[in-house]
């Protein structure tokens, strides 16, 4: 395990012990979905309570241009923790290595914390929530790198692309009379999924003939994925990628504690990765927090007796 990943998990590791403690206090529910299953549970099964526990439509394709950061807000209405990104904390120069790990899941008693790598293509990152998520409904926590080597990760593999792509879904837009290759852009367009993902679902599912698997699998990955990272997507500003770095729903109870006079802002700031008091304020205006913290006081981040 590298230094840099070992930091970013150190880090991560902080941010959920503090959600954990500060949680229990304030009587904030763990996710549900946290252990609802196990592995011997069918992945398919598992993937379908899954999109019902997170609201979903049962069918439907993860809504919206943004599908990465829609099933994120899914997961954290749920009371999950994610995190995003491609560096080491704010540090630009230290990129993480998608060849060394996709995502890892953390848990800590009735809490947890999903970690996604997202120096990678959006539709690898979908595909990496997704299987983070099911390591939260199996309640194993771990590293995952998306191989098939090990029961859990094979598991996973199978709940994501089930939870992604339903099997109803598949076979509601196979349309024998076209190629496969036709088959698999159709899918990869519509679920926001790689054609390799959508490939490897379609041989899942239908009948598919080895040898037009193997030349199909061979345009696939002839082709590369464009790569799109929190760095070059868009711009972003700071405070929109400090809450995607540490996850809004972290972002949102740290706030709230310290605008509430639970925790002094200087331990706000340092859990946010702000470098000063006058930086988290910064965070705090450009988030707009004044004009949302009656919202808050009355739903997700509640005081002790209400």
């Amino acid at each position: 395990m590298s230094p840099d990943l070992q930091e970013v998990i150190r880090a991560a590791e902080g941010r959920l012990g503090w959600y954990t403690d500060y949680a229990e206090e304030v009587g904030i529910p763990g996710p549900e979905i946290l252990r609802s299953v196990q592995v011997s549970t069918n992945p398919s099964l598992a993937a379908h309570q899954a999109r019902i526990a997170l609201g979903l439509d049962e069918t439907s394709p993860i809504a919206g241009p943004e599908r990465v950061t829609t099933l994120t807000h899914h997961m954290e209405d749920t009371g999950i923790l994610v995190s995003r990104n491609s560096i080491v904390g704010n540090s630009t120069q230290r990129h993480l290595r998608v060849d060394e790990f996709r995502g890892f899941t953390l848990i800590d008693g009735d809490y947890c914390l999903v970690f996604v790598n997202t120096r990678h293509a959006k539709t690898a990152q979908l595909f990496s929530l997704a299987h983070e998520l099911g390591h939260v409904a199996l309640g194993m926590a771990g590293i995952s790198d998306h191989s098939d080597h090990l029961q859990v990760e094979r598991w996973c593999n199978e709940f994501a692309a089930a939870f992604l792509v339903p099997e109803a879904a598949v076979k509601e837009r196979f349309n024998k009379k076209r190629s496969l290759l036709d088959n698999v852009d159709t899918l990869a367009s519509a679920f926001g999924i790689s054609r390799e993902a959508a490939l490897l679902r379609l041989k899942s599912i239908f009948r598919i003939e080895q040898q037009e698997f193997d030349e199909v699998m061979r345009l696939v990955r002839g082709q590369k994925e464009r790569r799109a990272t929190q760095e070059g997507s868009g711009g972003s500003s700071f405070h929109v990628l400090v809450r995607s770095r540490v996850g809004e729903r972290f972002f949102e109870a740290v706030t709230f504690a310290a605008k509430s006079g639970q925790i002094p802002e200087r331990d706000a700031a340092r859990l946010l990765g702000a470098s000063s008091y006058k930086s988290f304020e910064n965070l705090v205006r450009k988030s707009h927090w004044a004009s949302r913290e009656a919202e808050y006081l009355g739903s997700k981040f509640q005081l002790i007796g209400d």
